[in-house]
């Protein structure tokens, strides 16, 4: 965990957590900025990801509104899995997303 207040990896309950818990912006910011303890990577395409990592949905105003996990994959494409509207091994690519913003979980740290 990274108690980091605003900024950090944390969750108690639903009134004492990190914004990067339930906020697409504060995850995207966190996970590839991080430098203190929890998770970190990269941004890649498709072809980079792995099962576990993320991808951020992009509207068409360029706002990032939903993030998913990859849960597998269809000939190369990534099969995602999220929450907010509960969906198993759905195809990224039936998402109406202006972007999809590929995020490769290249480690935890624990400093």
């Amino acid at each position: 965990m990274n108690y980091t207040k605003n900024t950090g990896w944390y969750y108690f309950s639903l009134d004492n957590r990190a914004p990067s818990w339930s906020a697409v912006e504060p995850f995207y910011d966190f996970i590839l900025n991080n430098k203190g303890n929890g998770p970190f990577g990269v941004l890649t395409d498709f072809y980079g990801l792995e099962i576990g990592d993320c991808i951020i949905l992009r509207r068409y105003d360029g706002v990032l509104y939903h993030n998913t996990v990859v849960t597998g994959f269809d000939k190369n494409l990534p099969l995602v899995s999220a929450h907010t509207f509960d969906v198993y091994q759905k195809p990224v690519l039936a998402y109406n997303a202006k972007a999809f913003l590929c995020i490769h979980v290249t480690g935890v740290r624990k400093i």
